[in-house]
Formats: C-alpha cells, structure tokens, sequence
C-alpha cells in the first residue's frame, strides 16, 4: 500500500512510526526442480523442494518528522548475531523465523 505505514515485529524489535516504519512488504518464493537427461526426449523435471524465499521491507526514515536514527544500527546489530527472529506483521501473522 503506497504511502501508508505498517507496523509488526522481528523478534524484539517493533516496526512503528516512533522506531521505524515500513511503508511496502515483498514476498518472493523459489521451488526446485531438477533436471534428468532423456535419451530421444526432452529433459524430465522433479520437483525436489523449496527453494530460497525472501521477505523485502522498504520504507523511508526520516528522525526530524518520525522515526528513530538508531533503528537501522538495532536491526544490524541483530543481523549480526546471526539468530533467527520470528517475523510477524500488525495483523498478527506469522511469517516465520528470518
């Protein structure tokens, strides 16, 4: 939704207008499939499972109207650490670990 703010957690941090607001949520899914060579005959496909899925927040910060300039360094501290958060929007749904 352009221009609107939304709010929902990583772990124990909150995405609101006071820490860090994020104004687009993009989802992205891969799935695998393999390849087999067939003599006289086009490639069979298998499909072997899931494949990588991303999760895309963005948003704009801007600490003199709305938001904290420290919020970025919490998110990459966290990051850092390399733990898994559960991701979760307003609405309460669970996007899983990430």
């Amino acid at each position: 939704m352009e221009g609107c703010t939304h709010d929902g957690r990583i772990g124990q941090f909150t995405f609101a207008l006071n820490t860090l607001a994020y104004t687009e949520m993009r989802r992205s899914s891969a799935f695998r499939h393999a390849s087999n060579s067939r003599v006289g005959a086009r490639p069979g496909l298998q499909y072997v499972g899931p494949g990588d899925e991303t999760i895309s927040l963005s948003g704009l910060l801007a600490p003199e109207f709305m938001g904290d300039r420290l919020a970025i360094d919490r998110l990459r501290d966290m990051a850092t650490k390399g733990s898994a958060y559960a991701l979760v929007n307003g609405a309460g749904e669970v996007f899983g670990a990430w």
